[in-house]
């Protein structure tokens, strides 16, 4: 028996143990894995787990291996991507302790494989076009972090931000450096260096920490944000941070070798100079502070930066600031007396359209210098229509367009920039401010060579367009230097010719452009009229007109040659736009023939209003720089010779021009040459510095069809703009038959237009300037305005006899509201205007066709300042609940309710309060339809349709319903009080009786008190159905509330994920600033693993150590780094296959309650033998 019971039990133990066997086998087996990584790679930003990492879980493919394969990847630099096993439970890569994000790059589209070997931890990528970087190739190096004012110009946790990218100290050194200037004190400057514009390859700290000061220290790849506290280290605002990486002993296989120096430098404390150099830096680190002002440029030496004052004694300080621009400031030392200030800027995408600026200085301490011309203030002065003045002291302006386009992608341009004389020894501090009021940017159109409307961006039009700014500048930087006094100056002459050339073409919006030119010729010789293609940004200057060269004598010296005479005019005629020196305009000059000088144009394409002059060139000597300059005369024709020669071409044919020295006269020839004797107006246009009701908007729009003037009379023209705000500067001109050739403002010198008179016109003139504040409107006062031509007695050969009228007058403040319905169950808006005060109804009708309703919940919304809610209602439910509190309702019957043939579903009705515009939207939260069945008197239980669910609306619910949005005066409803009449108790005909006796008085039959029943209106007072405290019913939203899935708190678990993946190693540390912008985590910009921001993929590093590095992803997700870690987790991340300890445990726990069985069987059974 005892036998028996033996074996069994050990029969049982063997069963037990077999089983225990099967568990650990199964648990073994049954790990998964799935590819966590970028999200250009996964489609998901490094998933933690996997419910959220979509299809990629990985295969076994049965040979040990798992893989994944993803189809069609796109060329791309920085795939990166780690293998996650079981929920997170370990993150593995490459590398030592397999910590390192793998990364390969896609050469051509291709499908790529990943393969992963759990035995032995290898990972593998393959692919026709993957290839797998052994060594870091660095395009650019870039310093990212949380960027504001000064520091990253700004630019905050921006990867591509081109004004942050390092410059490589000399060609091939791999040491890079980048200069902040006139920095605030402050303790937490976070950065890192990222190569390439991608978190794939970064460098930082081992953790997130200060960084030190004015030394080489050593960094980590894929590290944590470097924090620079200059409030700790003792530094006053002011100083410049120089940032300096050194990669010259940087080994991609190992990961290290990379260093950094911070270097703050400033104007009384210069820092030591660095006793280390890199390695292979072409010159030593340790250069000695410079007493001179520092340069623009970064030095071109790691380490150290020259001080910005390093002279014992100092002279002017000069800060140069804009509203797009970064501050810069330089101090000259006291033998200084010129300086130059310039604005470099860039674009990627598109280029500059227009743009208009205005540099304000101190005329009592600086004074612009020759060398502060057209020629030299903008990258191409002599492209578009360009303008430029600097004759008002404490101003220079410019303004220009170019449809074509001005090239600001392929590299950096001056933007805008001027030289200073001091003028004031005895001034210590002064201030250049460039206001960039307007700047855009376009792309061409290949086809016409023209901008294309729809491309076109304001990166900033009197307010900045951040976004724009952020999509479309890379280059934004400030440049001001001293100027040697050996630095030759710019011959004015030769390089400013444009701004003697055609009044038009140019805006005058920054002062007649008669003043920019220095060597202009006198006034009475400048052109008057501008090519009639051209369009000005701002205002066609109409001519430089009185601008006498600066450096030109008053009586012209003797020429040492002939004078050379060059044909200048509309670019469609001579190829060029308005150049009239020998240089520039070359291919113009004019042949010598007897006494005349002629100039051909061969095949002249047919066309309208082609302008030329003819410029005589004298060479000469300017008297203050001894350089070559021209001395020139513009001629062309009327009185002074001021006017352009316009003529047309009505087919293609030669053009000759022909120029007589001898009597200054002009003349054009053709086969097809008709010269322009008289003006024919087609249409006149208002054309100037357009914004908002203003122009309509539109600026220097030429042929804006939006701005052409009525014709009210024969020669008499018109138009009206209202609610046109008060402003100080609105600038207009007119002009005939959308052309610059032919157009009128106001004399040189006088552009102020005056408002209530008739004023005469120039022709081709200035801009007229509308200042209505002057008027005493105060700005921003709305107002209506009209312009009014009259070309009634105007003389085409004199140019004279225009006369304009301005009238403005305060705009009467509206009463009127109008009023917009809207619903998402209506495909159109209601609309209607009333007036404050106005009862108004907003209707919504609902035909539900062959159907009905069964169920409706819907929300009504409204502005509570504009409109005051009177009643609400569901007129054609009997049964509905509406809540007035929160604007809410709802119905339901199994019996529905008939919407067949359309009814009102929701009544509100309003009393206007305020004028403008407003709308009121009915938001049909569920809507259910159904047909009745007749014998059950219910819906139809197979015919239910759920035409909107939780707001959504079914996409074919306008097949089933027709509904409008409707809003109307309201009408009281006829409560013609019930119809009882007063009874007709006729008074009782007891006429008094034929016995006039007095005594019987009439008998008081006081009328009998029937006073008409008093049926007071029935007090049918609506019933009171106070609303159903149903208050819509308080479905206070199922308190579900969401499952507190508190995002595990496994956090990319402390299955010690290896520390390169977690952004924590990442860029920005789990970007948001802990006090600067919070805009980045702390760790890292969140968006990449370790190798990336912290936010993105779970630290690479072993969670167990609870330091930041291990927790980016309870970071991200609101948690303290240090609380990531899991108890169960092995530490190091290198959780091992062996069998689950709760497995294990219970095996043992039933072997020995095995052992403990046979135990007391045999014990059991000795004591009962004995």
């Amino acid at each position: 028996m005892f036998k028996k019971a033996l074996s069994l039990l050990l029969s049982m133990m063997l069963v037990v143990t077999s089983l225990v066997v099967t568990v650990m086998s199964v648990s073994a087996a049954g790990d998964t894995y799935f590819v966590s990584g970028c999200e250009e790679l996964t489609g998901y930003k490094w998933a933690t787990t996997e419910a959220t990492c979509g299809d990629n879980v990985m295969t076994a493919n049965g040979d040990g291996n798992y893989e994944k394969v993803f189809t069609n990847v796109a060329v791309g630099n920085g795939y990166q991507f780690k293998v996650v096993k079981n929920d997170g439970e370990e993150w593995i890569g490459i590398g030592d302790g397999y910590e390192q994000n793998f990364t390969f790059n896609v050469k051509t589209a291709c499908d790529v494989t990943v393969t992963f070997n759990p035995t032995t931890k290898e990972i593998n990528v393959t692919g026709d076009g993957v290839d797998i970087p052994k060594d870091l190739v660095i395009d650019h190096v870039t310093a990212v972090g949380n960027g504001f004012g000064e520091w990253l110009h700004a630019k905050d946790w921006k990867l591509d931000a081109d004004v942050n990218n390092l410059t490589e100290t000399s060609e091939g050194s791999k040491v890079y450096q980048i200069t902040y200037e006139n920095l605030d004190v402050y303790e937490n400057y976070q950065f890192k260096f990222a190569a390439n514009s991608s978190w794939a390859d970064n460098w930082g700290l081992p953790e997130s920490g200060g960084a030190p000061l004015n030394e080489w220290f050593d960094l980590t790849y894929n590290g944590q944000d470097m924090i620079i506290d200059t409030d700790e280290a003792g530094y006053d605002d002011g100083y410049d941070i120089v940032l300096t990486l050194d990669l010259s002993n940087f080994s991609y296989a190992t990961k290290q070798g990379a260093r950094c120096k911070i270097d703050i430098v400033t104007g009384d404390k210069p820092t030591e100079p660095a006793t280390e150099e890199p390695t292979t830096v072409a010159a030593p680190t340790t250069v000695a502070p410079t007493t001179a002002a520092p340069e623009t440029e970064p030095a071109t030496e790691p380490a150290t930066e020259a001080a910005t004052t390093a002279a014992a004694e100092n002279g002017l300080t000069v800060k140069a600031t804009s509203n797009l621009f970064p501050e810069k400031k330089i101090v000259l030392s006291p033998d200084q007396k010129t300086f130059k200030v310039t604005y470099v800027f860039q674009s990627k995408d598109k280029d500059v359209l227009d743009f208009q600026w205005f540099m304000y200085y101190d005329s009592n301490v600086l004074k612009p210098t020759d060398n502060t011309n057209k020629s030299t203030s903008f990258e191409y002065p002599s492209q578009g229509s360009y303008m430029f003045n600097k004759k008002i002291p404490g101003e220079i302006g410019a303004t220009g367009t170019n449809l074509s386009l001005y090239n600001s992608t392929s590299k950096e341009i001056v933007f805008a920039s001027a030289e200073f004389e001091v003028i004031d020894p005895s001034a210590t501090e002064t201030t250049v401010n460039l206001d960039a009021q307007v700047l855009r940017l376009s792309k061409v159109d290949p086809d016409t060579d023209y901008t294309i409307t729809e491309e076109e961006v304001e990166i900033t039009n009197f307010g900045l367009n951040q976004e724009n700014y952020d999509k479309f500048v890379t280059v934004c930087k400030t440049d001001s230097a001293p100027v040697s006094s050996e630095e030759t100056t710019v011959a004015p002459t030769t390089e400013e010719v444009t701004t003697v050339a055609p009044t038009t073409e140019e805006a005058t919006t920054v002062a007649p452009t008669t003043e920019e030119a220095t060597t202009v010729a006198p006034t009475t010789e400048e052109p008057t009229e501008v090519p009639t293609t051209e369009e000005a940004t701002t205002a066609p200057a109409t001519e430089p007109t009185t601008v006498a060269p600066t450096t030109e004598p008053t009586t012209e010296p003797a020429p040492a040659a002939d004078p050379i005479y060059v044909v200048a005019g509309s670019e469609e005629f001579a190829g060029l736009k308005w150049i009239g020196d020998p240089v520039g305009g070359a291919q113009n000059v004019m042949t010598k023939d007897g006494d005349l000088y002629t100039k051909t144009f061969t095949a002249t394409p047919a066309g309208k209003d082609y302008q030329i002059k003819v410029v005589k060139n004298v060479e000469g000597t300017d008297p203050e720089t001894g350089d070559k300059v021209w001395n020139q005369t513009w001629f062309g024709i009327g009185e002074e010779y001021k006017d352009n020669l316009t003529f047309n071409v009505t087919d293609t044919c030669d053009v000759t021009v022909t120029f007589n020295p001898a009597t200054n006269e002009i003349n054009v020839t053709g086969d097809n040459v008709k010269v322009v004797t008289d003006l024919e107006v087609e249409y006149i246009t208002a054309v100037g510095n357009g914004y908002e009701g203003w122009l309509n908007g539109v600026a220097w729009g030429v042929d804006a069809a939006s701005n052409k003037m009525d014709k009210i009379a024969d020669k008499v023209y018109k138009i009206s703009y209202t609610n046109v705000v008060s402003s100080d500067s609105y600038e207009f001109k007119f002009a005939a038959n959308g052309s610059w050739a032919a157009s009128w403002g106001l004399p040189e010198g006088n552009n102020g237009a005056p408002v209530g008179e008739n004023y005469a016109l120039t022709y081709n003139g200035q801009n007229m300037v509308l200042d209505t504040v002057a008027l005493g409107y105060e700005e921003g006062t709305p107002l209506d305005v009209t312009l009014t031509l009259d070309l009634t007695n105007f003389d085409y050969p004199s140019k004279q006899g225009a006369k304009a009228f301005i009238q403005v007058t305060p705009q009467a403040p509206s009463d009127e509201a109008t009023i917009t319905a809207s619903s998402n169950i209506c495909q159109a808006k209601g609309t209607g205007t009333y007036k404050v005060g106005d009862k108004v109804s907003v209707y919504y009708v609902l035909d539900t066709k062959d159907a009905q309703v069964e169920d409706v919940e819907w929300k009504l919304s409204f502005d509570k300042d504009a409109l005051e809610l009177n009643s609400l209602t569901m007129p054609a439910i009997n049964d509905g609940l509406v809540n007035t509190d929160n604007y809410s309702g709802n119905a339901s019957s199994l019996s529905l309710y008939d919407f067949a043939g359309g009814k009102k579903l929701v009544e509100a009705v309003f009393t206007v309060k305020a004028a403008g515009e407003t709308e009121v939207n009915l938001n049909v939260v569920d809507l259910t339809l159904a047909k009745l069945n007749a014998d059950t008197g219910h819906a139809d239980e197979g015919s239910e349709y759920e035409a909107v669910v939780n707001s959504d609306i079914a996409n074919d619910i306008f097949d089933n319903i027709n509904s409008e949005a409707k809003v109307e005066a309201y009408v009281e409803p006829a409560t013609t009080e019930p119809a009882t009449t007063e009874p007709a108790t006729t008074e009782p005909t007891t006429t008094e009786p034929e016995t006039t006796e007095p005594t019987t008085v009439a008998p008081e039959t006081t009328e009998p008190t029937t006073v008409a029943p008093e049926t007071t209106e029935p007090t049918t007072v609506a019933p009171e159905t106070t609303e159903p405290t149903t208050v819509a019913p308080e479905t206070t939203e199922p308190t579900t509330v969401a499952p507190e899935t508190t995002e595990p708190t496994t956090v990319a678990p402390e299955t010690t994920e290896p520390t390169t993946v977690e952004p924590a190693t990442v860029a920005p540390e789990t970007t948001e600033p802990t006090d600067a912008p919070a805009t980045e985590p702390t760790d890292a910009p969140a968006t990449e693993p370790t190798d990336a921001p912290a936010t993105d993929a779970p630290a690479t590093v072993a969670p167990t150590t609870p330091d930041a590095t291990s927790g980016s992803q309870a970071a991200a997700n609101g948690q303290s780094t240090a609380d990531t870690a899991t108890p169960d987790t092995p530490a190091n991340g290198t959780s091992s296959n062996a069998v689950q300890t709760g497995n294990a445990s219970m095996a043992i726990v039933i072997l020995l309650a095995l052992i403990s069985a046979t135990g007391v069987v045999y014990f059991t059974r000795k004591r009962f033998t004995k």
